[in-house]
């Protein structure tokens, strides 16, 4: 946002199972007395030293506070596994999930993990009958309707316009906007609902403009409390499960679940998705992400006839690319208008006049002195949407098509307005 990089990788990850348990005052070793194990994933993780309890704690007291029953939080749990057993069954998460293979140990076999196990642990009869784990028999937060220990890992590219024009990268969405709050310690479980609205407002929204949201299920009452605060609908909350189902690797779910918000987005075809994560010290982060209209184009084959017998470039059409695309465009080749052949990319966000055919548009930019195929344009609605190739492909001007042009033209047509 600031300029200073072009393309950066962001996330970050949490072993939970490899938290070591700590030994107090036993560098030098005991000299007489009994010695204190600390459980390192409370020390630094999941408790408020302010108010010297455990995080779920203060779940109970927002459940109490919003007067939401055990009975609400079981269900929403429950929920939660549900639509994320059926997520991953429909492999709404393939694209964001990458294989792990973990050691068996002790000659026992590796294993692959290809998708979350959490989710596959669901007893319904089982967590409905779970003790409390914080406030005694009258309280409502329990293990299993709160996020478990978990492992995992996350990471995201992101990249200004300017570079994912340069290496022909397919963006998956933009940030529209992002806010932070804080109030409490104690109080961090509803915080989200103090950051959403100041990032819907950053990214000069409404709150009707947000057609999905993920908020991090460090609780099952953390979503609850701040869906109910927000007046969200729950259809358009979490709706391939979280972090109850799932687990909450503290380092890496902030990341998680603008992942997971961006497959949403693109699954749907919707535009604005919010995502929002509590912290324990009282605050939390949201982010507004805009679903992007770059595709990829899966068919090159038939994109390589369509670019093929390219005539060269009159001073008109030279004339015309310039008002289309960047001043610094150099027009190499080029077929009648529209369909252009220019080195450079679009800054327009709008086709003009001359233009605005309804046909599939390409553009090919000059790589190392060969010329090689990036991406379709098309114009739609006073749009333009770009669809990105698998792979560039190097053209011959020489070569002779197999197929007419105007048949594969229509072809192409026809398989991107779908």
């Amino acid at each position: 946002m600031l300029g200073n990089a072009d393309v950066v990788i962001a996330g970050g990850m949490e072993s939970m199972t490899n938290t070591p348990y700590y030994l107090p005052k036993q560098r030098f070793g005991s000299v007489y007395g009994n010695t204190e194990v600390v459980d390192g994933v409370v020390k630094d993780g999941l408790y408020d030293i302010y108010n010297d309890y455990l995080m779920g704690v203060a779940a109970e007291e927002c459940a109490t506070e919003y007067g939401i029953t055990r009975e609400q939080q079981d269900d929403f749990a429950i929920e939660s596994y549900k639509r994320s057993q059926a997520a991953h069954a429909a492999g709404l998460y393939k694209d964001e999930i990458v294989p792990v293979v973990v050691s068996g140990g002790r000659g026992k076999p590796d294993r692959v993990i290809e998708q979350d196990d959490e989710m596959l642990k669901l007893n319904e009869e089982k967590l409905r009958a779970v003790r409390p784990a914080f406030a005694g028999k009258e309280g409502t937060v329990t293990a299993p309707n709160s996020s478990p220990l978990s492992d995992g890992a996350t990471a995201i590219v992101l990249c200004s316009k300017v570079a994912a024009d340069k290496y022909g990268l397919p963006l998956l969405a933009k940030i529209k906007g992002w806010g932070d709050a804080a109030q409490a310690p104690a109080r961090f479980t509803t915080s989200p609902a103090l950051a959403l609205p100041k990032a819907i407002k950053h990214a000069g929204l409404q709150p009707e403009d947000i057609e999905y949201y993920e908020i991090n299920e460090a609780f099952s009452v953390v979503a609850c409390a701040n869906s109910k605060i927000l007046k969200l609908n729950k259809e358009h909350v979490n709706i391939w499960g979280g972090a109850v189902a799932m687990g909450h690797p503290l380092g890496c779910s902030g990341a998680r679940i603008i992942a997971t918000l961006t497959s949403v987005l693109k699954h749907k075809q919707a535009k604005y998705g919010a995502a929002a994560i509590c912290n324990g010290g009282g605050g939390a982060s949201a982010i507004v992400i805009e679903r992007s209209t770059f595709r990829r184009a899966n068919d090159v084959a038939k994109l390589r006839y369509l670019c093929q017998s390219l005539p060269v470039a009159t001073k008109h059409d030279e004339s015309v690319c310039r008002q289309t695309f960047a001043d610094s465009t150099e027009v190499r080749s080029s077929t009648r208008l529209p369909t252009v052949i220019t080195m450079g990319c679009s800054t327009r966000t709008t086709l003009p006049n001359h233009l605005r055919s309804g046909k599939v548009e390409k553009t090919i930019v000059d790589c190392k002195g060969e010329y090689h195929a990036l991406e379709l344009f098309r114009e739609t609605n006073g749009r333009i949407e770009r669809a990105m190739l698998s792979k560039p492909i190097v053209l011959s001007s020489n070569s002779t098509a197999d197929e007419s042009l105007q048949g594969t033209q229509k072809r192409l047509v026809a398989k991107h307005s779908k």
